[in-house]
């Protein structure tokens, strides 16, 4: 599958305000009433860079990290350095927020079955990957699948990195290394305000 791919659109589902004025179903209390046409289903986009939900995600990690510093202005805009070039002032930088560190990183989204960016700027999951990388049983997370767990814990998210015993230490399948070669992505346009995505262009 192609990036950014969406689902066929359906026939248009335009109900006037008459329609609404009389649903009989407004004051039923049928929880069985029709909302939504039979046909319909809320799009869906695949985009280029991964979204980490509420389950299990299973990745390959495909590039070691492009390292980097980052922090968001008033109105919401990145604003990115080289890891060498660690800024001293951070104008507009966004109230309550701080400069990070980030990791870019290309990953193959088994859920998504897409070549994705993965951007990671929340240190435990740093720490993990890095815990695996200087573990002798793991090392490079090149060479396995990883899952990352996301769950919610009262206010705080928490993440849990798996490993995959399955083809431990085995390179990607032919199929993903062709995808990202297609891919042709450079992650340095992170820092131009670019995109990565060569096919995008």
């Amino acid at each position: 599958m192609t990036n950014n791919q969406t689902q066929p659109v359906p026939p248009a589902f335009e109900p006037n305000a008459s329609d609404v004025a009389n649903n009989p179903f407004i004051e039923s209390k049928n929880p069985h009433a029709e909302f939504l046409p039979e046909w319909y289903e809320v799009p869906v986009t695949w985009g280029n860079y991964l979204k980490l939900e509420e389950w299990n995600t299973k990745i390959r990690i495909l590039t070691v990290p492009l390292m980097g510093w980052e922090y968001f202005t008033e109105d919401n805009k990145p604003v990115r350095f080289e890891y060498k070039n660690k800024p001293k002032e951070t104008p507009k930088i966004k109230e309550w927020k701080k400069l990070k560190e980030f990791w870019a990183l290309v990953i193959w989204n088994y859920i998504k079955e897409s070549i994705q960016i993965w951007q990671i700027s929340q240190s435990t999951i740093k720490q993990k990957i890095e815990g695996l990388f200087k573990n002798p049983d793991w090392g490079t997370p090149l060479l396995y699948d990883i899952s990352i767990n996301k769950k919610w814990e009262w206010l705080d998210t928490k993440y849990e990195i798996i490993p995959s015993p399955n083809g431990k230490w085995a390179e990607p399948v032919p199929s993903i290394k062709k995808a990202f070669a297609e891919a042709k992505i450079d992650l340095t346009k992170l820092f131009t305000w670019e995109n990565p995505f060569w096919n995008d262009k």
